[in-house]
């Protein structure tokens, strides 16, 4: 289910939540209002930080991104020997900023010559291209490109 889905699911409970007891006549005590509406909060406070992170936006910074890779544990995982787990680890490094509300970008490269992958990830700080090795945290900014926002 995508975030819009589940922010609209989540509003659409809230007024059921807190209407539907009310009907019949009945009289709601304070103790189930209070139920509710502390449902009610806890609620609106899923659909903030789903919204925070809606949609995904760049790093702030390069010491922002830094800061992240550090803090994320897939570089520090076994080393890989094969191509498609290391693009594997790279899509993981991808999903887990994808949930912090980040963009990263994985790609490769296959050289026929030496018969050799590549695979990296990268991102737009202020438009400027960073790249590095999702078995590292070690970033390098691409400056053959110039600027690409």
């Amino acid at each position: 289910m995508n975030k819009k889905a589940l922010v609209g699911a989540v509003l659409l409970m809230v007024p059921i939540i807190l209407f539907g007891a009310c009907g019949g006549g009945d009289n709601v005590s304070q103790e189930e209002y209070d139920v509710v509406v502390a449902e009610r909060d806890a609620l609106q406070a899923q659909v903030d930080e789903l919204q925070s992170k809606c949609p995904p936006g760049n790093f702030s910074s390069l010491t922002d991104l830094e800061s992240w890779l550090r803090s994320n544990s897939v570089s520090e995982e076994s080393p890989i020997t094969y191509a498609d787990a290391w693009y594997r680890k790279a899509l993981r490094l991808q999903q887990d900023a994808l949930q912090d509300g980040y963009l990263i970008f994985v790609d490769y490269d296959y050289d026929i010559d030496s018969d050799l992958y590549s695979v990296w990830c990268t991102t737009i700080i202020h438009g400027r291209i960073f790249y590095w090795d999702p078995e590292s945290d070690e970033v390098f900014e691409e400056f053959g490109l110039g600027t690409v926002e």
